[in-house]
């Protein structure tokens, strides 16, 4: 069995889905900061002291966000029975606060299950874990955190597929 994980370059349309998120959370706290606190100073003189603040903060969480919602691919190869191995890779994920939403012959598409999590997916459009499969390998494809789940699991873990010794690339 041979694994190997790749991951993608973060996307330019999440970086300014967070950027409008939080240049949106940043103008409100400013905005309720200054009426509570500062009501009756001239505005420019406000932002004079914020506006470093109310620049740079949403652009380096959006750079952040950006990064931890890329995807990552993980392929399985070398192996004897692949179906078998991609119904394992499910009721892992399963197992892990995930649903099957959409199940086909050779392909199975999961979601969370958790309110922020959902919420989350709707918000920033990050893409639902894929577990695929063919003769040669299984591919799972997700945000690291479901990826990393199966890959540790065959890299620590005892799974029972495993017959053969294991390379890691």
């Amino acid at each position: 069995m041979k694994t190997q994980t790749y991951t993608h370059e973060p996307e330019f349309s999440m970086f300014l889905r967070f950027f409008g998120f939080m240049f949106g959370a940043m103008l409100l706290i400013v905005t309720v900061m200054y009426l509570i606190f500062e009501f009756g100073t001239p505005v420019l003189d406000y932002l004079r002291s914020v506006g470093f603040m109310f620049i740079l903060y949403p652009v380096v969480s959006s750079i952040i966000g950006a990064y931890g919602a890329r995807k990552h691919t993980l392929t399985i190869s070398e192996i004897n029975d692949p179906a078998r191995v991609a119904d394992w890779a499910v009721e892992l994920l399963e197992k892990n606060e995930m649903i099957v939403v959409v199940k086909q012959q050779s392909q199975t598409v999961l979601q969370p299950t958790g309110g922020f999590y959902k919420w989350y997916a709707r918000m920033f459009k990050t893409a639902p874990a894929t577990v695929s499969y063919n003769m040669q390998a299984v591919t799972i494809t997700g945000l690291s955190k479901h990826v990393d789940i199966i890959d540790t699991k065959i890299k620590f873990g005892r799974v029972e597929f495993k017959e053969q010794p294991y390379k890691h690339s």
